[in-house]
């Protein structure tokens, strides 16, 4: 029913904005991919960091970014991106009301939203280590942005330097992995609720 499928489709949407915005804010992460990526080579540690968390309170908080070490193209396409993330985190909020909601609005009938929901997060997950990522990634801003801002220069332009393409390529496969992991917990835990909705009768109990 109804229901059901928005508590399906709402599911879908919580597991991977959720692990996309708790990645987004993993100091940790960054300071492993720069690390991995010969980030410091360019930029100095110090630098790398405090003008990373620059651009995480701009999308956080929408702070101007006041600092020369971006130039007025750069911060143009910061406002673009905070503009953005913004609606996909308007749209995260939404999805958890409704998991809530529905969820309240199922009680009894939980383990068959969770096994569909975590089986397509992990068909989803599967399906796009088998398409092409620079082509997508290349797809993703034509589509999100009506300006060319986005296009950098890696020679000139430091948020490049501090976030080259394979930078995104990590995000989004670690994002994916954690969300396959969900999958697989909420497939397990449908499983493990059906069980619950549908006591065994092989065993049934006899009142005396």
């Amino acid at each position: 029913n109804m229901k059901t499928i928005i508590l399906i489709v709402a599911l879908i949407l919580v597991v991977f904005l959720g692990n996309f915005r708790l990645l987004l804010f993993n100091d940790i992460f960054y300071e492993k991919e720069f690390d991995k990526l010969n980030v410091y080579e360019k930029i100095p540690k110090e630098e790398a960091i405090k003008n990373t968390n620059i651009l995480l309170e701009k999308i956080h908080y929408n702070t101007p970014i006041e600092t020369d070490f971006f130039n007025e193209k750069e911060k143009q396409h910061m406002d673009n991106v905070q503009n953005l993330m913004q609606k996909a985190f308007f749209l995260l909020s939404i999805s958890v009301i409704a998991v809530i909601v529905f969820s309240i609005l199922n009680i009894k009938r939980l383990s068959t939203p969770f096994i569909i929901s975590g089986t397509i997060i992990i068909l989803l997950v599967i399906f796009s280590s088998l398409i092409n990522f620079d082509k997508v990634f290349l797809q993703l801003h034509e589509i999100s942005f009506t300006n060319d801002l986005w296009k950098l220069n890696p020679q000139t332009d430091n948020l490049i330097k501090l976030f080259p393409q394979q930078f995104f390529y990590d995000f989004v496969k670690t994002v994916f992995i954690k969300s396959a992991l969900i999958g697989l917990i909420l497939i397990i835990s449908g499983l493990l609720l059906r069980n619950v909705e549908q006591p065994s009768k092989i065993f049934p109990i006899t009142s005396k």
